[in-house]
């Protein structure tokens, strides 16, 4: 098996392994936070799409350390014509050094067939501060080195060695949260070549289980695949369940 292949498939153990963590909710010190969505749009007539996105999130935060998991599915269709077909698998955990510092590593795997991104896979180990850490507000900044690993479909591949630099901010009340990220990754070599995605959503509970979401995700990418736009964005609407 190739290098290349191996370090993504150690990215994909990690995001997977992280994941399967948040199963063990019972009997395990600090407090999970995990919940499910969905969002369908449909149409028929004089345009036929359907557009559907399933997403996943569990978090656990304690004194000594936070652990964050998500995974993101869309799918649509426009007159027989696919529109989106993407999953995204992230995962991310940092280790308290001081209540204000921590050490931080995170994974990602993801696909778009739209973009012709065949597979993108990153792994980043860091080193964070957060300005905020309490119970209903979170602010954490982070910096470091990444390895990205891509292939696109047209069989064209790039794996290189990137900074990462992120940030999160998140409030919650009893029943709604607000939050936004945003993570830049440039190519250590290129400074022109880079990555930066960004995420605003709001959540509001209908009830202790149930609550509607609503998201703003931007990705722009200054090397896209060949014949592909540099940017994409995309605004979801979904019901949430409490896991």
């Amino acid at each position: 098996m190739g290098r290349k292949k191996y370090s993504g498939l150690c990215v994909i153990f990690f995001c997977l392994f992280s994941l399967f963590s948040t199963c063990r909710l019972e009997g395990e010190e600090g407090n999970w936070e995990s919940s499910a969505a969905l969002g369908v749009n449909a149409a028929r007539g004089n345009a036929d799409s359907i557009f559907a996105t399933f997403s996943f999130d569990a978090e656990r935060n304690r004194a000594e350390d936070l652990l964050r998991n998500g995974i993101l599915a869309s799918y649509g269709e426009q007159d027989n014509d696919t529109v989106a077909k993407e999953i995204m698998v992230n995962s991310q955990y940092n280790r308290t050094i001081t209540p204000k510092t921590f050490w931080t590593v995170s994974g990602s795997f993801e696909h778009n067939q739209v973009s012709d991104i065949d597979y993108r896979y990153t792994f980043a180990p860091g080193y964070g501060y957060y300005f905020i850490k309490e119970e209903s507000r979170l602010l954490e900044v982070s910096g470091g080195l990444a390895y990205i690993g891509q292939k696109f479909t047209t069989g064209e591949t790039d794996n290189y060695l990137s900074t990462q630099l992120s940030e999160r901010y998140e409030l919650k009340t009893a029943n709604s949260r607000i939050w936004n990220s945003l993570l830049f990754l440039p190519n250590v070599s290129d400074f022109s070549e880079f990555i930066l995605k960004g995420e605003l959503g709001f959540e509001a509970g209908v009830n202790n289980r149930m609550g509607l979401r609503l998201m703003l995700r931007n990705i722009y990418d200054s090397s896209p695949a060949a014949g592909r736009t540099n940017n994409d964005l995309m605004l979801i609407s979904m019901v949430t369940f409490k896991l």
